[in-house]
């Protein structure tokens, strides 16, 4: 976990200077949100902790259509 931590830190700090120096706010933010989930996804995956799969997410928003598709 610290060596991922340590690894997207080093990163960020060779990474974020460049973009500011070009001034791309937008980017900046896209890049870190980007870097902050694919670090927090390793380190759960290191961890072995069990993430909810985000199609529960999907079927729970299109259960209510299909089934009014199928009263139709």
């Amino acid at each position: 976990m610290l060596f991922i931590s340590a690894l997207a830190i080093t990163i960020a700090c060779l990474e974020l200077p460049k973009l500011a120096k070009k001034g791309w706010k937008k980017e900046i933010a896209v890049y870190l949100i980007m870097l902050l989930g694919g670090a927090f996804l390793s380190i759960c995956a290191v961890n072995q902790i069990r993430l909810p799969s985000p199609l529960n997410i999907i079927v729970y928003i299109y259960k209510p259509v299909e089934s009014w598709f199928n009263a139709l």
